[in-house]
């Protein structure tokens, strides 16, 4: 019984520190706030979906940390053997309209006559807009299948070429690069936007 007659109803109260459990009232429960209803199934829902929220910001945060979205571990790649004359540094992925480079590094092995001749695969090349190549090409010729540059080089020194490009087809984008009579790099780029 409550003050003025008035019915309590007795509940029992988690057990405090140090003590026995005490009863909870109905005056115990709206004596320090407002009488607001509580819907815990649905606070329970709400508190799922912000751990699972923390979680995919915490992945994303990672991601972003190995290079999925620009420099990082993941971000680059390096592609080459010994049969086929050259090494490709390369980005795995790549922004749709942001400027990026494919490296061709060649062993002094590679430049002996002191003339390069490099394939590059024409669908690779029609998924880009080609902004320069550092050094110029001396002369580039067209073919079915591939864009052949030739290079003049310091004969049997190490040596690098770089195509300077901005992605314009979004996805996976495979491509190959080949020096004449040796086999081709093959390599694979996913363009994101």
């Amino acid at each position: 019984m409550g003050v003025a007659g008035a019915s309590v109803e007795e509940r029992p109260r988690e057990q405090e520190a140090g003590g026995e459990a005490q009863p909870v009232t109905e005056h115990d429960e709206h004596e320090h706030g407002l009488e607001i209803g509580q819907d815990i199934a649905f606070q329970r829902r709400m508190w799922r979906f912000q751990r699972a929220g923390w979680v995919a910001m915490v992945v994303v945060a990672l991601l972003a940390l190995i290079g999925l979205f620009g420099s990082g571990p993941l971000s680059r790649a390096r592609e080459g053997t010994a049969g086929t004359g050259l090494t490709l540094d390369y980005a795995r992925l790549t922004r749709h309209g942001a400027p990026d480079n494919l490296r061709v590094h060649l062993p002094a092995s590679s430049t002996s006559q002191g003339k390069v001749e490099l394939a590059v695969d024409r669908e690779y090349l029609e998924g880009l807009r080609l902004e320069g190549i550092v050094p110029e090409p001396e002369s580039t010729e067209g073919r079915p299948d591939a864009m052949v540059y030739v290079f003049q080089v310091q004969p049997g020194a190490p040596t690098t070429l770089t195509f300077e490009f901005t992605p314009e087809a979004l996805g996976l984008r495979a491509g190959s690069v080949r020096l004449k009579g040796r086999e081709p790099v093959s390599f694979t780029q996913l363009v994101y936007p």
